[in-house]
């Protein structure tokens, strides 16, 4: 079977993604060289997909992928394939998935993978995941189905996917790019290490003085990347289309997104895309979301001096420690940090932040604040607004209707949480 009636759905632990589900479903997060969703969409692209989403993301969802959100309709001459958000779905789940012949639950230890509904013989399946998927609709879905038990990831946090992501970019070498090769522009004076493990797509350009080196891993260049001079990329690497890097050191373990500028030192680091690092300065084990705009000297920390396992701070003010010593920052959509910014381990900073004068902001930010380490106020709307289309009209991009809308209930539903942030300051 390859057609399906595709449902990729969010669970309870959507909120595990902050900052960057604030303005994301976890499907549209990218680890490794793909999008979580993506992957389904390569195994099962002729499939009809359903994103069933948390619900102020259902419209911006729609209009990115458009396709049907949170809705359960189906065509009952095909299969049903319901896959967890949070599951990397490589060649041999999709392979198992489409050879079964009986209703099962996959599983990668105690979490779904994907439910696959071959024999309808009632829509039982359906209340299971209607309004979302609960931890008691789980505890149900484990119950009324058989399991098998199948080889994959599935990530509990954000964090995760940092922690995850060389192991995830040498796999999606080996999945996707089974014959790589360099179709691009790469001067005679550029050095690469172990070229078979390296890809530039035509289009790509690599300036003289550059240093490629795949040794420690694959490195993977989009369409239209620019590497300029004086530049050294350690594998595993990814470079998203159109992604620019200036002079940049960048680490083993580091994906980029599309459109990203990056230049100083990135060490396994996540850009979703669109963001902007020109600058000296260090990100390490951060997650950075879209159109952020990191300054000169922006610094990450990653690692305690005592060498203990990082906590992160979560909406509410709860710590949770990750078990692992090395994460930086995680940093949503539309921040700015101005030149001479210093995050501290942890750091968790909300969509639609501005900070400037330097110094160390606080360990957890909520939205659409505004301010130095002097003092905090509400980043107003309309002006965040303004600034948010002046920095997309500098790409030749626009904000859509969607998305503004997006930010105008994100600014509205934490209106509370952001005045006891600013108080207590």
């Amino acid at each position: 079977m390859d057609n399906f009636n595709v449902f990729i759905y969010e669970d309870y632990k959507a909120e595990n993604f902050l900052p960057l589900a604030a303005s994301h479903s976890v499907g549209e997060l990218l680890v490794g060289a793909r999008t979580l969703q993506s992957r389904v969409r390569h195994y099962f692209g002729e499939s009809w997909m359903t994103y069933l989403v948390q619900e102020h993301l259902a419209d911006v969802v729609k209009y990115r992928t458009n396709s049907n959100v949170n809705q359960l309709n189906y065509d009952p001459s095909l299969p049903v394939l319901l896959v967890n958000s949070r599951a990397i779905i490589t060649s041999e789940v999709a392979e198992r998935i489409k050879s079964l012949k009986e209703n099962i639950l996959l599983m990668q230890g105690e979490t779904p993978v994907a439910l696959v509904i071959v024999k309808h013989t009632n829509d039982d399946w359906k209340p299971l995941f209607e309004g979302g998927m609960t931890e008691e609709s789980q505890t149900e879905l484990l119950r009324r189905y058989p399991m098998e038990e199948v080889k994959t990831f599935v990530f509990d946090h954000i964090w995760d996917m940092i922690t995850r992501n060389i192991e995830v970019l040498e796999s999606d070498f080996r999945e996707y790019l089974p014959s790589p090769g360099i179709e691009g522009e790469v001067d005679e004076a550029a050095l690469i290490y172990n070229p078979d493990f390296v890809h530039i797509e035509k289009g790509a350009i690599v300036d003289a003085f550059c240093v490629l080196d795949a040794r420690t891993g694959p490195i993977w260049i989009e369409k239209d990347v620019h590497i300029y001079p004086y530049s050294y990329i350690q594998g595993p690497c990814y470079l998203g289309e159109h992604s620019l890097v200036f002079r940049g050191f960048l680490r083993e373990g580091s994906s980029f997104g599309p459109e990203s500028r990056v230049g100083g030192e990135v060490e396994q680091s996540i850009f979703l895309g669109y963001s902007n690092k020109y600058h000296d300065g260090f990100i390490g084990h951060s997650y950075i979301g879209n159109w952020v705009n990191i300054g000169a000297l922006t610094t990450t920390s990653d690692l305690r001096n005592d060498y203990g396992s990082v906590k992160v701070s979560l909406r509410g003010g709860e710590r949770v420690s990750t078990g692992t010593t090395k994460i930086g920052s995680f940093i949503g959509d539309c921040v700015a940090l101005g030149i001479g910014t210093l995050l501290d381990t942890g750091s968790v900073i909300n969509p639609v932040c501005n900070f400037y004068g330097g110094g160390m902001p606080p360990t957890y930010t909520p939205p659409f604040i505004w301010g130095s380490f002097e003092g905090m106020a509400e980043y107003e709307i309309e002006k965040a607004l303004e600034n948010i289309r002046r920095i997309r009209a500098r790409r030749g991009r626009e904000l859509p209707f969607v998305e503004e809308q997006l930010l105008r209930n994100l600014s509205q539903s934490t209106k509370d949480e952001r005045e006891i942030f600013i108080r207590s300051f």
